[in-house]
């Protein structure tokens, strides 16, 4: 009975409905219309589908910019810009009557712009991705290792590889009805583990001893922040590629870090670094070099330059270097690098004025000799570890008479006695150093002693060494050689008119020589006053006799002024010729080798 009732009220429910659908669909015909997506990229291509009672749906894709009625049938459109567009769909009832349904803004079309992502390698083949745009509510991440996943803008996304080999990654825009046409393709290497400069420079600001300057190569996949030593961050640098130069203000004698991180973690961190400036010491003749002491154990090398060559290399922290290596008056630039165990290098810089208060050492004499032009030249030098400025040169015997002078060779000319000479020199810090006394060159004089013989005298050399031996030239022919300084020449040469003496002399500079004596002799002729051309072989002819004669002729003549004998040679002699006992005249002509022409007159008397 129960279940019969049931039946019967649920019958009368669906008769009563369907009689009010039927009522309605008699009564109303209504425009009805909807697509399935209603945002999408350009090309945009939709499909209208109909929900109305009435017939003949027809549409209006752009009602607000393009209005256009379409045909029976068409319910498709593919809209080619971006924006919002309005639909409406038009439909006749069965009395013929027109409905129509208007949806503003119904449509929204984009431009299909690729996706903007950035990719982050960390360590150990770690990749994140950042999809950085919000052109789309979604995206797909395909990862190119058959892996994907969808993911929001600015939502970082990190997946690891097996590996480290070479993928393609594609990221697409979607919309909640389905993806866009367009895919943003990134070619991703993965990093096992990232390679990166472990150090930095720090150098002392030129300008400013209280800050440094700091050097870094940075990778553009870290992050890098640095830190004094209490934790307080100093700089932070993001994602850069290559060198990196700044500055920090007022950091000396702190201690500072710095750490490296990837997108995903810190993978490394530094030791500590203390920056201060290097600090030097002048002492009389040497700079000290002081420089900062570092952590226990955090040195590796320390190389220090002057000048910017290398001067010393050292493992390990070098706390204290003296340079003995300089000259008084200069300015020596050092710089200290040294390098850490885990790479860092510090740069240390300073420039000194060396100074000096003892004397400085002597020169030393090279040259004290004479050329053959009779100039008296003086050579000396300066020693290495000398700054030098100018050279003093005070003649012995007058010594008010003192010449200074930039080089370290000097001339004299004129030189008509023995001269003495002392030679010093100022260096750079005005201090004048010990002298170089008794400079005195072999000074030689000659004396003619008559008859072709000569006296030939020259002073010591000085300063000497022991067991000097002299040598004397005569004409380039050596004609003494010993300790004396004093020969007489026993070689009388009536051929050689100008005789040449200079001494010669062994020393601890090398071989020096005197002044040039030049003897210019002079020619004779002697004629005698009378001759006996008797045979008895004495004084049986006239001749002249003559020494440095190169060329003569001599003509006798009787008392008439006739010419009795002639000749153009000194050797050929006249016997008389049978003239008779008187006097005669001669006139006679002679040239030396010097080209020196003299005449001669004089009377002969012939005796038989």
């Amino acid at each position: 009975m129960k279940k019969t009732k049931k039946l019967f009220a649920f019958k009368t429910l669906w008769f009563l409905c369907f009689v009010f659908i039927i009522n309605c669909w008699g009564q109303t015909t209504d425009a009805c219309f909807f697509t399935t997506d209603t945002v999408g990229c350009t090309p945009y291509f939709v499909t209208m589908n109909s929900c109305t009672n009435g017939t003949n749906p027809r549409y209006v894709f752009d009602s607000d910019n393009n209005y256009k009625l379409e045909a029976v049938g068409i319910r498709t459109h593919t809209y080619t810009k971006a924006g919002r567009y309005t639909v409406e769909q038009f439909v006749q009832s069965t009395s013929n009557n027109k409905f129509n349904q208007k949806r503003n803004n119904y449509i929204r079309v984009i431009d299909a712009k690729t996706p903007i992502a950035n990719i982050y390698l960390c360590n150990n083949n770690v990749v994140t991705i950042k999809i950085t745009d919000n052109q789309f509510p979604i995206y797909s991440i395909d990862f190119g290792d058959s892996t994907s996943i969808e993911s929001l803008s600015n939502v970082p996304v990190t997946h690891t590889y097996e590996n480290n080999k070479t993928r393609t990654v594609n990221i697409t825009g979607k919309f909640l009805a389905g993806n866009c046409p367009t895919v943003a393709t990134k070619i991703v290497t993965p990093q096992g583990n990232i390679n990166f400069q472990k150090y930095f420079k720090a150098t002392e600001n030129a300008s400013s001893k209280l800050d440094f300057d700091i050097e870094i190569f940075t990778n553009p996949n870290l992050d890098y922040y640095f830190y004094k030593a209490d934790g307080t961050l100093l700089k932070n640098i993001q994602f850069l590629d290559s060198k990196q130069n700044f500055t920090f203000k007022n950091i000396t004698n702190q201690c500072i870090y710095f750490t490296v991180k990837d997108f995903c973690e810190e993978i490394y961190k530094s030791t500590n670094t203390c920056l201060a400036n290097l600090s030097t010491v002048v002492t009389d003749s040497s700079i000290i070099l002081n420089t900062p002491l570092q952590p226990s154990n955090n040195y590796s090398t320390t190389k220090i330059f002057r000048d910017n060559q290398q001067i010393s290399t050292q493992n390990g922290n070098l706390i204290k270097y003296e340079d003995k290596i300089v000259k008084c008056g200069k300015t020596y630039c050092y710089l200290v690098t040294s390098e850490l165990n885990d790479g860092t290098i510090i740069e240390f810089s300073k420039c000194e004025l060396a100074v000096s208060n003892k004397m400085p050492d002597p020169p030393t004499l090279l040259l004290a000799t004479f050329d053959t032009e009779n100039v008296l030249k003086l050579k000396w030098s300066i020693p290495r570890n000398s700054s030098y400025k100018t050279s003093k040169i005070t003649d012995g015997s007058n010594p008010s008479k003192v010449s200074s002078q930039r080089d370290t060779a000097i001339s004299f000319t004129n030189i008509n006695n023995r001269v003495c000479y002392s030679i010093s020199y100022i260096d750079s810090c005005d201090k004048q150093s010990q002298a170089i006394a008794n400079i005195c060159p072999t000074y030689l004089t000659v004396n003619d002693l008559g008859a072709g013989i000569y006296e030939t005298n020259w002073s010591a050399f000085s300063p000497s060494s022991t067991n000097i031996i002299y040598q004397v030239f005569e004409n380039n022919v050596l004609i003494y050689e010993g300790p004396q300084t004093t020969f007489i020449t026993t070689n009388v040469d009536t051929l050689i008119q100008l005789k040449t003496y200079v001494v010669k002399t062994k020393t601890i500079f090398g071989e020096v020589q005197s002044n040039t004596v030049n003897i210019n002799q002079s020619m004779k002729v002697f004629f005698p006053s009378a001759f006996s051309p008797d045979g008895d072989n004495i004084n049986d002819t006239f001749f002249a006799k003559t020494r440095f004669v190169k060329s003569f002729k001599i003509g006798i003549y009787n008392i008439w002024g006739q010419p009795v004998f002639s000749s153009t040679s000194n050797a050929e002699q006249w016997n008389g010729d049978k003239q008779p006992n008187g006097t005669y005249n001669y006139i006679a002509e002679a040239q030396d080798h010097q080209g020196n022409i003299k005449t001669y007159r004089g009377q002969v008397l012939l005796i038989r």
